[in-house]
């Protein structure tokens, strides 16, 4: 008898937390919904000139909510009227018609520069011409579950394109499955074994992911000469059998240079 009571107990309960989960589902997607219906709510008339439009996920380094009434004061004098709304601790920004990428990059490091001199370290995730609500949800929620793994991969940039997004996506996935583990493992570590001087993973890390390969820049960042770090690249290419200045050709070195630095970050946590 005791043990039919249990069991119609644990019955009972297991009901309620199905009933209790299902409502709590229900409610989350209701609030995302009128988010994202907020979000889309922006007037035609700021894009129909427009060649493209941006939208800007911001996001404080030290995963802190940006100060917003700096952030509205800057796109207020700047943009006029955009959408600005505040999620969790990120804070969108959308639309922002363009004619031009390059016009976009020059607003992004404008903005940039106005925050550090607010004293706020910021980086921007941004993607053009989002013109449905299916599409922005989507891309709202892959940013924001890509955000530390676009530190990690590329800690330098200050601003991220979706490409950089679907990237590092893509980099999880193998990440966690496992796949190519030992071929990476393998590429790498050949590398540091045979030409441990040169510290070739930091040149070419710096080179592919740092620097998107700029040479000057790579340069610029490991305090060498411009030639000695050309040299150094192509003594890299002569010891793996790859041109390294062909991104094309380079496709599986990135990503494994990509993995190397989730794999850095987690033998550090795991220790």
């Amino acid at each position: 008898m005791r043990n039919t009571e249990l069991k119609r107990k644990k019955k009972r309960n297991r009901d309620h937390t199905e009933v209790r989960r299902m409502l709590s589902e229900r409610f989350a997607e209701q609030r995302e919904n009128v988010f994202f219906e907020t979000v889309m709510e922006a007037r035609e008339e700021l894009v129909e000139d427009a060649e493209l439009y941006d939208s800007w996920l911001i996001h404080a380094n030290h995963n802190e909510m940006p100060d917003i009434d700096v952030i509205r004061s800057y796109f207020k004098d700047a943009e006029g009227m955009v959408e600005i709304i505040c999620r969790d601790i990120n804070v969108i920004v959308y639309p922002l018609p363009a004619d031009t990428m390059e016009e976009i990059h020059e607003r992004i490091d404008d903005f940039l520069s106005y925050m550090k001199k607010n004293g706020m370290n910021v980086f921007i995730v941004h993607s053009f011409n989002m013109m449905w609500m299916e599409q922005f949800c989507s891309m709202y929620r892959s940013i924001v579950s890509s955000l530390q793994d676009l530190r990690t991969i590329f800690p330098t940039r200050d601003f991220y394109s979706y490409q950089h997004v679907c990237f590092v996506t893509s980099i999880r996935e193998l990440y966690e499955s496992g796949k190519f583990y030992d071929e990476c493992k393998y590429l790498l570590g050949n590398l540091e074994h045979r030409y441990p001087l040169g510290e070739p993973i930091k040149v070419l890390s710096v080179y592919f992911l740092d620097e998107g390969m700029d040479l000057a820049g790579t340069a610029r960042r490991l305090y060498l000469h411009r030639n000695t770090a050309k040299y150094r690249l192509h003594k890299i290419s002569s010891l793996i059998g790859i041109d390294v200045l062909d991104a094309t050709k380079s496709q599986f070195l990135i990503m494994a240079l990509a993995m190397g630095r989730l794999w850095e970050v987690g033998v550090n946590a795991s220790r």
